[in-house]
């Protein structure tokens, strides 16, 4: 039994982005730090052994992203660091059938959840800075 479910960008992660637009146009020079969140999506993990066919995949269902933005705006120029928490929920796994003796199994009522910390370093450049 094959699940399909599409994956969308909800109205939260929207409008988060959206938010963030004019804290950016408005900075000025000196140090700023901001809050950044959004939605986080995971296609299914499949499990194969030694590149054969699928035997199993788990799938996750949408969770969210949330942290914390550092920088520096000096000349035009942005470095800043960004760390974010991401997690998602356990939505189900499903095995295949290997024989007779181990039929299919699709289990759903299962708990549990997929959290990742990252860190990244951007480099921003503003093209159009604000003089005075």
């Amino acid at each position: 039994m094959q699940k399909r479910r599409g994956r969308s960008v909800g109205p939260l992660s929207v409008i988060l982005i959206a938010s963030s637009i004019p804290v950016a146009a408005q900075a000025g020079e000196g140090f700023y730090a901001g809050l950044t969140g959004g939605g986080n999506f995971v296609e299914d993990q499949k499990y194969r052994l030694d590149d054969s066919s699928v035997f199993g995949k788990s799938s996750f269902k949408d969770g969210w992203a949330a942290g914390l933005v550092l920088g520096y705006a000096v000349g035009g120029l942005r470095p800043e660091l960004e760390v974010l928490h991401r997690q998602n929920d356990f939505d189900g796994f499903y095995l295949e059938s290997t024989g007779a003796l181990n039929p299919a199994r699709d289990a759903t009522d299962v708990d549990g959840k997929q959290s990742a910390q990252t860190a990244m370093a951007n480099l921003w450049l503003d093209m159009f800075p604000k003089s005075r």
